[in-house]
């Protein structure tokens, strides 16, 4: 029987959140039933060594930036400026540079022209209507235009920006199409997050018509999160909104991680009930629990001897509200002296957290650990895990957390916790503010039957998260999509 062809398309390859999740599926899916390819849309960044797999392909689709600063990042680039460091500054700086821009626009005849006569070539680009940057000679890196806003806002306000969309998902579009239309067999197209949605929407059209069947895998709370990704400069917030709500609708199937975000699917993007799916992401809890059992990595504090301490894993951001943790804490003092809190984290607001700790007196209660490359050993000693972020797709950590025994605390965000604690019966789940915090801090500290209850009710609920599991319904999801469109013996 032949193998179906599963084909992940994402954005870098670089692994945030998302991208952990897809190489961690397609590394542990059933090879003999699935030929697996991981597609990226950019070229930024370079794959971690532990997400990688020798029975899975990786690939690039060809770079969209249309800057001319591509050139001096090339490999060929290079190679002639390290062997030839003198003659690459007299005579190939300005043949490579148009020849750049001219291959990346698809005009083959105007590549030649422009390597023999780079100074005609430069009068016919610039009245094409391509923007020279106004500063040295050199153009603004247009992927700046995603990761950073207030430097984007910034070059935009002095016109070294471009007002026309900086990535051309048309053209990314085409080159897909391009690339799926040579794969034969059966094939089931995988698009991840916002951005490849799109992307395989322009290139494959829309379900019962689409070139090929595609799923559409989302990894946040959209409703909430495309307009801070496409709002600004460059982008339409509408017409994102538009192809991401007909990827929705055209895809197969659409895939959240937990219940709000796939409601929110749904009343927002219009993705059709039934066929919107919440499939959780997996975590590898025996990985968990072993690591656990080794010794930390950094000492705790001596003075907190064998007081009882409560541990929070996350980023320095405002989204992950450590200023409601340490009011939460303030409040907590005035109940009871014994009790301690561990930050596992660094981040841009670092500072920020030293201050408050300072002013609120708190810098005997709570200590910052920094950055660590396995927080367990510090979760299996914890008597409980604070989290009191805004919002939360999944909630990682609080799975983590009861994996390693320990007993969560969570703020009633949208739209992670009250899925993962099973409406608090494994954890305990309080309204957003540090005054429910501190309650449910103190009542963990003074009912460990209560905690024991839920740690026992949690370490039976999270096997659903499981990687073995979790992989098991991408296998039979993959299969069924594969089976509807193609005549499998």
């Amino acid at each position: 029987m032949e193998r179906i062809k599963i084909l992940f398309i994402q954005r870098v390859p670089w692994a945030g959140g998302a991208e952990r999740v897809i190489y961690d599926i397609a590394k542990n899916i059933d090879k003999r039933r699935f030929a697996v390819e991981v597609l990226c849309l950019y070229s930024g960044g370079n794959l971690p060594k532990s997400m990688r797999s020798s029975d899975v392909a990786y690939i690039r689709l060809k770079s969209s930036f249309p800057d001319r600063c591509s050139a001096y990042k090339s490999l060929i680039y290079r190679k002639i400026k390290a062997a030839f460091p003198i003659l690459h500054r007299i005579c190939l700086r300005t043949r490579l540079r148009y020849l750049a821009q001219a291959k990346a626009e698809g005009h083959f005849l105007l590549s030649l022209y422009a390597m023999f006569f780079p100074k005609l070539a430069a009068s016919g680009t610039k009245s094409a209507g391509t923007q020279p940057s106004e500063t040295n000679g050199s153009t603004v890196p247009l992927d700046r235009i995603y990761f950073d806003a207030e430097a984007v806002r910034a070059a935009y306000d002095s016109k070294k920006v471009p007002s026309k969309r900086p990535i051309d998902d048309q053209r990314q579009a085409r080159q897909l199409a391009d690339f799926v239309g040579k794969i034969h067999g059966p094939l089931v197209v995988v698009a991840v997050m916002e951005e490849a949605a799109s992307v395989v929407r322009l290139a494959l059209g829309m379900r019962p018509l689409s070139g090929r069947p595609y799923l559409l895998s989302t990894h946040a709370w959209e409703s909430y999160y495309l307009p801070v990704m496409y709002g600004q400069p460059g982008y339409d917030l509408e017409r994102e909104k538009r192809l991401f709500a007909e990827a929705c609708q055209g895809a197969e199937a659409v895939l959240s991680p937990c219940e709000g975000c796939r409601d929110d699917l749904v009343e927002h993007f219009n993705s059709p009930p039934d066929r919107t799916l919440t499939l959780p992401n997996p975590v590898d809890i025996a990985a968990i629990q072993q690591a656990m059992l080794q010794a930390p990595e950094k000492p705790l504090p001596e003075d907190w001897g064998n007081l009882p301490f409560f541990v929070v894993v996350a980023r320095f951001d405002p989204q992950k509200r450590h200023d409601r943790i340490l009011q939460a804490c303030a409040l907590l003092r005035r109940e009871t002296e014994d009790f301690r809190v561990l930050f596992i984290g660094d981040g841009h607001c670092r500072n920020q957290v030293e201050a408050e700790i300072s002013r609120l007196g708190l810098s005997r209660h709570v200590h910052i650990i920094g950055q660590c490359a396995n927080p367990f050993p510090y979760m299996h000693k914890a008597l409980g895990l604070i989290c009191a972020s805004d919002s939360e797709s999944f909630g990682l950590v609080l799975v983590e957390a009861l994996a390693c025994g320990c007993a969560p605390i969570s703020v009633d965000c949208p739209h992670a916790p009250r899925g993962v604690l099973d409406d608090g019966k494994a954890g305990f789940l309080v309204e957003e503010s540090s005054e429910a915090l501190a309650e449910a801090m103190f009542a963990a500290l003074n009912e460990p039957e209560v905690v024991r209850e839920k740690i026992l009710h949690g370490q039976t609920y999270i096997r659903r998260f499981d990687r073995p599991e979790v992989v098991r319904q991408w296998e039979l999801l993959l299969a069924h999509v594969a089976g509807s469109r193609y005549s499998l013996q």
